[in-house]
């Protein structure tokens, strides 16, 4: 699997098996559009299943925002699932407070708190960084940023930097 972490000027990727992360603390937007940006590239919102992933994944966030996850408890349902495929969240990672009774705070994000990245339930029209997850087969090791093309690869603790223009 590759994880590929997008900054503002840069993807680094890393050979991880099953997937390919994609983080994107660039592009601010709600969970909509987050979904649609995702499966638009392949993929879906990363869905940080076990407790390996989800401190994998908090390991390669900036710490300075709060990112979209693909989870949901939509009004017409009680339970947070994943969104693809649809299904009950078997591990998870909630902030002390976490989630609370507030029943338009329906979708999941990781969110900075005095415990360090932990998961939340927020409004879903709030904008912010999303992850997303693809098959290891739907991966790149060039793949562009903001529409240019990656142009140097270069090896950085085992990693594959691609610096783009």
């Amino acid at each position: 699997m590759h994880f590929i972490v997008q900054a503002a000027t840069f993807i680094a990727l890393a050979h991880i098996p099953v997937y390919c992360l994609e983080l994107n603390w660039k592009t601010y937007n709600g969970m909509e559009y987050a979904l649609r940006y995702c499966s638009q590239h392949g993929g879906v919102l990363a869905q940080p299943e076990t407790a390996d992933i989800n401190n994998y994944l908090k390991s390669l966030t900036d710490k300075k925002t709060w990112m979209w996850i693909g989870a949901s408890n939509l009004p017409d349902k009680k339970t947070w699932e994943w969104h693809n495929p649809l299904k009950a969240i078997t591990f998870a990672d909630w902030q002390s407070s976490q989630p609370d009774a507030n029943s338009t705070q329906n979708c999941l994000l990781y969110w900075l708190s005095r415990e360090g990245y932990k998961w939340g339930d927020y409004y879903c029209h709030k904008k912010f960084g999303f992850l997303c997850q693809r098959k290891d087969s739907n991966c790149n090791d060039k793949r562009p940023a903001n529409g240019n093309d990656c142009e140097a690869k270069k090896p950085i603790n085992q990693k594959c930097m691609t610096i783009c223009l």
